[in-house]
């Protein structure tokens, strides 16, 4: 069950774009370079958003690394159909 919350979760900071307007707003404020490209655009991956939320919360990278194939197996089953 804390796999499905932690995908879940991940999905949903992908996806909810009320979130991408401020992550932009604060982006287009900070200094232009390669880190702030790469910590931005995470956040437009599934897998590494899941990824990276399942580790924030559990503290266990076997945990966030099994989230986060879930996630990738989802989003391959979702490509599929």
């Amino acid at each position: 069950m804390e796999y499905l919350f932690i995908i879940a979760l991940g999905w949903l900071v992908t996806e909810f774009e009320p979130l991408h307007f401020v992550l932009d707003a604060v982006a287009e404020k900070l200094p232009k370079s390669r880190l702030v490209s790469y910590l931005f655009g995470m956040f437009s991956c599934w897998q590494c958003t899941t990824f990276w939320t399942g580790l924030l919360l559990t503290q266990d990278i076997k945990i966030a690394a099994l989230a986060s194939l879930g996630s990738l197996i989802v989003d391959t089953w979702i490509q599929k159909k």
